[in-house]
């Protein structure tokens, strides 16, 4: 009798057992796309029963360890999270495409602050520069033919702005009757001053409408 009754209670625990298992899983794939049709590449797919997932590929494609009545999660950065129920699987059928549609983001205001150092860096830059072409002027002569000296910003300023000058066209500025060459060299040399003091304000960001012409008044450039 004791016999019996062990066996009816492995049988019944036998039967229990096996209804727990997974005997109807598959494999459950489709294609993510937006609403333009195009394939979204990395997206997440994950099955919220088993917490398994995995990322599209660049044609959109998924495909998941799934049973009747799953439920899974696609999400993305850039789209609105979409659910997928899983309620039947036919083998025939091709896999479905689903659609996901682009999400919009609020993002707290930003405030975009100066580095302090910049403008202190930027005038250093200018008046050294200046000092440097006044010095030049007053040791060569307009027929003197030096060699090209380097301009160049500070390295605080990412590694600066160079220009070349040559020691004679620099002094040609300052003789009383320019010949027709003298004037587009002087022209040139005006250019390449503008040209340095733009660049090296857009570096610091602090470029405004005006403040080229202003800063070459001051320094008597022109």
């Amino acid at each position: 009798m004791r016999f019996f009754l062990v066996a009816a209670i492995l049988f019944v625990n036998t039967g229990l057992f096996a209804q727990d298992m997974p005997d109807s899983t598959f494999r459950f794939s489709g294609f993510i796309f937006d609403k333009d049709s195009i394939p979204v590449e990395g997206a997440y797919v994950i099955n919220y029963r088993t917490m398994m997932g995995m990322a599209t590929n660049q044609d959109g494609h998924f495909s998941l360890t799934c049973q009747p009545g799953d439920s899974l999660m696609v999400s993305h950065i850039s789209y609105k999270r979409e659910i997928i129920k899983v309620n039947s699987y036919n083998p025939m059928a091709s896999p479905k495409v689903y659609y996901m549609h682009f999400a919009a983001h609020e993002m707290s205001p930003l405030i975009v602050l100066q580095n302090p150092n910049n403008m202190k860096y930027f005038a250093k830059n200018i008046d050294q520069m200046n000092k440097q072409i006044k010095k030049m002027v007053q040791n060569i002569r307009p027929n003197t033919n030096g060699g090209a000296v380097n301009m160049s910003t500070n390295p605080a300023l990412g590694g600066g702005v160079g220009i070349s000058f040559n020691l004679a066209d620099v002094a040609a500025l300052f003789v009383k009757k320019k010949t027709p060459d003298e004037i587009r060299r002087e022209k040139a040399i005006h250019e390449a001053h503008r040209t340095m003091i733009l660049d090296s304000l857009l570096r610091v960001g602090v470029y405004h409408e005006g403040i080229v012409d202003s800063i070459m008044t001051t320094r008597n450039w022109d």
